[in-house]
């Protein structure tokens, strides 16, 4: 048996898998917040079970520091949730989280900055952008992390033995006219405010992915990439499987979904 368990990056994945389920970026703030899976009928995913976690869920964890011990607590909801998971599972697959980068790059800034990424390398950086040590966008992107580490880390708390595979999200867009015509959650900001260009906001999604396969790492748990074929050349996400301005559409879930399927 394998279980999803996510939040809006895990839509169009499983649109692509289910397309008559109804499962939409639109009706998914309305889904039930009651503990459980649904099963899924996803051909080359056998026993497949599913759960989007709604905004304002309240199904939270945090990792916090007791007597110089890391500990993680997390609301009863989502332990209860935890708890339906067979022992025995094949795999969880995680779709937590994915929006961290973007709350922090994507909106243009009164007073720019640019850092050097990756780490040691000759990359110029912006004229007129405020140089910053990487350790700093670094410090900022793992505050924003832990939340979601603090979820994974409950799951492995609770499946010691659970074969877990964390999606990274789909990669910046490239198209800004694309991006305003559906700005999602930034609403008019995207606008008036303006989008940071494309370089930078690529520096701070490698340098995320780069975090959370750190932090991951000892806890066993694996990162997928965003699939190749639905990049360019510079690493940006392609018109053709963008949705929105920070997801991928159903196309770009295909793909994902064929990862997916040919996991060891």
């Amino acid at each position: 048996m394998i279980y999803l368990l996510g939040m809006s990056h895990a839509i169009s994945v499983l649109r692509a898998l289910t397309p008559d389920s109804g499962i939409s970026h639109q009706a998914w703030a309305g889904h039930s917040a009651a503990p459980g899976f649904t099963p899924v009928d996803a051909p080359g995913l056998p026993g497949l079970r599913q759960h989007l976690i709604p905004p304002n869920s309240g199904w939270r964890a945090v990792i916090q520091m007791n007597n110089g011990q890391r500990t993680v607590a997390a609301s009863p909801g989502y332990v209860e949730l935890l708890d339906h998971i067979e022992s025995g599972a094949a795999r969880l697959i995680s779709f937590l989280g994915g929006n961290e980068h973007s709350s922090v790059s994507l909106l243009a800034d009164a007073r720019p900055c640019d850092f050097v990424w990756p780490r040691g390398s000759g990359a110029p950086l912006r004229e007129g952008f405020q140089p910053l040590p990487v350790a700093v966008i670094e410090a900022q992107l793992l505050g924003l992390l832990q939340q979601t580490l603090a979820q994974l880390m409950m799951i492995r708390i609770r499946h010691p033995q659970l074969a877990i595979t964390h999606v990274l999200p789909p990669p910046p867009h490239a198209n800004e006219d694309r991006m305003r015509a559906w700005p999602e959650v930034f609403g008019q900001l995207l606008a008036t405010q303006g989008i940071t260009p494309l370089d930078i906001r690529m520096k701070y999604y490698g340098l995320y992915c780069e975090l959370l396969r750190a932090q991951l790492a000892p806890l066993g748990i694996s990162c997928l990439d965003a699939p190749a074929a639905a990049c360019d050349a510079r690493g940006a996400l392609r018109d053709e499987y963008t949705l929105g301005c920070t997801h991928g559409n159903e196309a770009y879930g295909a793909l994902v979904a064929e990862q997916l399927r040919t996991l060891n």
